[in-house]
């Protein structure tokens, strides 16, 4: 039976046919067709493909890029939504050995599959076509998520691994919204509270009800979109992960005292209208309606949720030319600006604070 490539990146696995090219500074001289697998979801379709109905998973900047400039090209055996549909899509496939030639596991499935013999290893392949910065970014965690794939002595799938500054938790905040209003940056949680509360109250569509939301929460507040994280972190909390308790032991973040007064300012805003009264059963989705329809004025998140001011600035033309959201992180109060007058690709404003740490996520 014929063995395929377990990774759990697309990226990572075109990184290693590019870096192959790239060492040499050219394209491939015969083409390079690669198979995938894939899921996706209604975020991508919503946001994305909706804005670009030209666009396929295999017609976009990046399958062009990678055709145009190394001459690889893309393609997916099966594409399906997310979740229990790509599980059982993959499990149906495997069954019938409709094996794909890369395809995205879990460390558990990792396990399942070389147990059953169907993958490869891949440390002759890594350690020969990784660039050393490969090598070194990928190191940047530790050895775990290597481990986690490492069987017998042997690797057998390529691991994801997440760089804190993509995936720290920051604050995005309408600056048109604090020019309308005269308001500075705020730079404490008073202060955050404050800006909250005159944008929930401010009447900025002019429909006459009470509807702007001051920040936005979604029913499932430790994603990476619409979060408390950022949130929960300025009171020096950190839920659910583990972190040094200063004595070298390792405590579960949510049991920090801080977490108390996390909970008691953000039930105060609840109290006063600076939040969404329907949040608890309102998903991803319906969170992103408000904030792309312009009703709310602050959320956390990741830095690629630049996705929904940008889909502001599409729906309100007069906004194309100005900077929507400003974006900090709020972890803790003691401001240090790393950042100013940086503008990101996506024509937004970026001052990035440090304040005393930076996430632990």
């Amino acid at each position: 039976m014929k063995k395929f490539l377990s990774v759990v990146s697309l990226l990572m696995a075109l990184m290693m046919l590019c870096t192959s090219a790239l060492a040499n500074e050219q394209k491939y001289d015969e083409p390079v067709t690669v198979h995938f697998v894939r899921s996706t979801d209604d975020t991508l379709d919503a946001n994305y493909f909706s804005q670009h109905p030209d666009k396929t998973m295999t017609d976009n900047l990046w399958c062009d890029l990678f055709r145009d400039e190394l001459n690889i090209n893309v393609e997916y055996d099966w594409i399906v939504k997310s979740g229990d549909e790509y599980n059982q899509k993959l499990a149906a496939e495997l069954a019938v050995g409709a094996i794909p030639e890369f395809v995205n596991v879990t460390a558990l499935q990792a396990k399942q599959l070389y147990e059953a013999g169907l993958i490869m290893p891949l440390d002759e392949i890594y350690n020969e076509y990784a660039t050393e910065q490969t090598k070194r970014v990928m190191l940047e965690t530790g050895t775990s998520p290597f481990d986690a794939v490492t069987f017998d002595g042997q690797l057998y799938a390529l691991p994801v691994v997440d760089a804190t500054l993509m995936i720290a938790d920051l604050m995005w905040i309408r600056t048109d919204w604090l020019e309308k209003l005269n308001l500075p940056v705020p730079t404490t949680m008073d202060e955050l509270i404050a800006t909250a509360k005159a944008f929930a109250e401010a009447d900025f569509d002019g429909n006459g009800v009470n509807d702007t939301i001051g920040m936005a929460v979604s029913k499932t507040p430790w994603d990476q979109l619409f979060t408390l994280k950022g949130f929960f972190n300025a009171f020096d909390s950190y839920p659910e992960i583990w972190v040094d308790d200063g004595t070298g032991k390792l405590v579960y973040g949510s049991t920090l005292p801080g977490t108390k007064d996390a909970l008691v300012t953000l039930h105060q805003m609840y109290v006063d209208g600076l939040l969404d009264p329907e949040f608890a059963v309102k998903d991803d989705g319906k969170v992103a309606e408000a904030t792309t329809s312009g009703k709310c004025g602050i959320m956390f998140g990741a830095q690629w949720n630049s996705i929904y001011p940008q889909s502001i600035k599409r729906n309100t033309p007069y906004l194309h030319n100005v900077c929507i959201y400003g974006v900090f992180s709020l972890i803790l109060f003691n401001i240090l600006w790393l950042l100013a007058d940086f503008y990101a690709p996506l024509n937004f404003v970026v001052a990035c604070l440090s304040l005393k740490s930076t996430s632990r996520y």
